[in-house]
């Protein structure tokens, strides 16, 4: 049998970003360890979170890479010592990565293990003193931040905490800020370096428009992706050209409020976002399918305090049902296969056993009323 591979550590992938930025050999992400002869200016070529579909490999020019370390630190006053709480494998955790080397330091990460206040604050001791610290982070990690109140204080003496990954409610952020802390909310995607829209504001060297044909979020400058590995920009691609410029057509809609602020309004897509995951529902229900005892599933959103959205599973049993007979079972049946298959985050967090789906007139799954259905299980 063969021997599992040890996941590279933080010195090692530090190393080499570092010499990706200097002009070393690109960083490649492990999702795209096989991609294909790469531009002569790629420094960097990570994944997608796959939130349209399949994860794409997109190629991060030493430019663009760099334009966003730079304007970011100017977004936050300054540049200085960060503290990790996110994965590497994204671009958000990356980000941290690089803004610490443009910086001149290496992140400091979290002990292994799960999020807890303790370990932010074993991480949070091991930061240099005297020298300005930034923190990155998805909505759920701030909500149990600031439950735990010792670490309020801690939070606030940060000098900015960036928030993205997910949307956001006014309530969170308005208990952060009462709190003292100086919190700014990003969005962004891998295609334009992570987040580059600050509290509703492009950064420096950024435009963003709105389409007027379907609502959907554009992006252009200095930080946006070269493109694809392999993929070029064919027609239809989510990089167009228009008056000789360059735009990245997201798959989220938006508007500008009266202060000319983007206010991202959510998907255009089914995607759910729970904790700052991209669960792509028709991925984890053919995983579920997998299972003898399951027909069908379907996976739809729940509004959830804790993770904003959760993933919830409404499940047609096959003939063979379920041996252990209990819902919590099925769940854990479930949930179980899921996080071996793809990850554990992606798994749903509650099994609604159901004969049948609410259709269309079309015939096709309403998942709307699906996700209303889900809804009000979970409540009762």
């Amino acid at each position: 049998m063969a021997t599992p591979s040890r996941a590279p550590s933080l010195d090692s992938i530090c190393d080499r970003v570092e010499s990706a930025l200097t002009g070393g050999q690109p960083y490649v992400s492990d999702d795209c360890a096989s991609t294909s002869a790469l531009r002569s200016d790629t420094a960097l070529v990570v994944a997608t979170s796959g939130s349209t579909g399949q994860p794409k490999c997109v190629e991060l020019s030493h430019q663009a890479v760099l334009a966003s370390a730079s304007a970011s630190a100017a977004a936050v006053g300054g540049s200085g010592a960060w503290l990790l709480a996110l994965p590497v494998s994204g671009m958000a955790g990356l980000n941290v990565v690089i803004r610490s080397i443009v910086a001149g330091y290496r992140p400091v990460p979290l002990p292994p293990g799960s999020f807890t206040p303790e370990a932010f604050l074993a991480a949070y001791s091991q930061l240099p003193a005297g020298v300005p610290a930034y923190l990155s982070v998805v909505p759920t990690q701030l909500r149990r931040l600031l439950a735990a109140s010792p670490l309020v204080d801690t939070l606030a003496s940060f000098a900015t905490v960036l928030i993205g990954g997910a949307m956001v409610d006014d309530d969170l952020m308005d208990h952060a800020r009462a709190a003292g802390i100086n919190l700014v909310q990003t969005y962004g995607m891998t295609e334009t370096c992570g987040g580059c829209v600050y509290d509703g504001s492009p950064l420096p060297g950024v435009s963003v428009a709105v389409s007027e044909d379907d609502g959907r979020v554009e992006l252009a400058g200095s930080v946006l992706a070269s493109g694809y590995v392999a993929g070029g920009e064919e027609p239809g691609s989510d990089f167009v050209v228009r008056d000789g410029e360059r735009w990245f057509r997201a798959h989220d809609l938006g508007e500008f409020d009266e202060q000319n602020r983007l206010r991202i309004l959510g998907r255009s897509d089914d995607v759910i976002i729970s904790g700052g995951e991209n669960i792509v529902p028709q991925r984890v229900e053919g995983v579920i399918r997998e299972l003898p005892q399951v027909r069908d599933a379907l996976v739809v959103p729940v509004p959830d305090t804790q993770w904003g959205q959760k993933a919830v599973a409404l499940v047609i049993l096959s003939s063979l049902g379920v041996s252990v007979g209990q819902p919590d079972s099925l769940t854990g049946l479930v949930r179980a296969h899921v996080g071996q298959r793809l990850r554990p985050q992606l798994a749903p967090r509650q099994v609604i056993v159901v004969e049948r789906f609410p259709q269309l007139s079309s015939g096709k799954v309403d998942r709307a009323a699906a996700a209303a259905l889900a809804q009000a299980s979970s409540l009762g």
